[in-house]
């Protein structure tokens, strides 16, 4: 029996079950969820800001807590993570990644909102290129609050925006990938390209 995808949400948006479709991933869309067994990798997907006091700052400034869902999330990770089975995570995806394995967000504001999020809630575009590259490689989206500030020691950052934040992020030992952006509101090709990861693709350096 082939095994499917494990999306921790409960009605998620369509883009996310078409970019799924797109390389042709079976998923279940569960939150409360006691055997991981039957699943063969795990999405986390867009939404609220992480709780604050988790990785180590007080709480006051974050939008649409779910505590919950970052438990959840968390207890997912422990079985994913501990069997090198694919993770992907996607805008807070990558930054539950982060607080996971014992890194630290920071709320952006000031000169990081235009870059990184527009204040009528639509996306924005900016460019995106590898770390020590002098060439911006392409333009991908963006709409979040939240970034990764300081990332675990054996994180290993693989395209930065143009203000340095990490986009998109490779933890080796936990075969775990994390991106800011949502490739799943792109094109049709990044859409496939980046959800194949969950399949056992290559990460996708080389369409950016």
């Amino acid at each position: 029996m082939k095994k499917k995808i494990l999306l921790l949400r409960e009605n998620p948006p369509e883009t996310y079950l078409k970019a799924l479709s797109a390389v042709g991933a079976e998923a279940d869309c569960s939150f409360f969820v006691s055997d991981y067994s039957p699943y063969r990798a795990l999405l986390l997907i867009g939404g609220g800001d992480v709780f604050a006091p988790r990785y180590g700052k007080p709480a006051g400034e974050e939008r649409g807590l779910n505590l919950i869902r970052d438990e959840r999330e968390f207890a997912a990770l422990d079985y994913f993570t501990s069997r090198r089975l694919p993770v992907l995570g996607v805008c807070r995806g990558l930054q539950i990644l982060t607080v996971y394995f014992g890194g630290t967000l920071k709320t952006l504001g000031g000169d990081g909102v235009p870059l990184h999020r527009a204040e009528n809630g639509k996306d924005v575009c900016h460019s995106v290129r590898r770390p020590l590259s002098l060439c911006s490689v392409r333009q991908v989206n963006s709409n979040h609050r939240q970034a990764a500030d300081r990332l675990p020691d054996d994180a290993r950052v693989l395209l930065q925006a143009e203000d340095g934040r990490a986009e998109c992020v490779f933890f080796p030992a936990a075969n775990a990938l994390g991106v800011q952006f949502h490739p799943e509101r792109m094109t049709e090709k990044d859409a496939a390209a980046w959800y194949g990861f969950l399949l056992g693709g290559p990460i996708p350096l080389s369409c950016v």
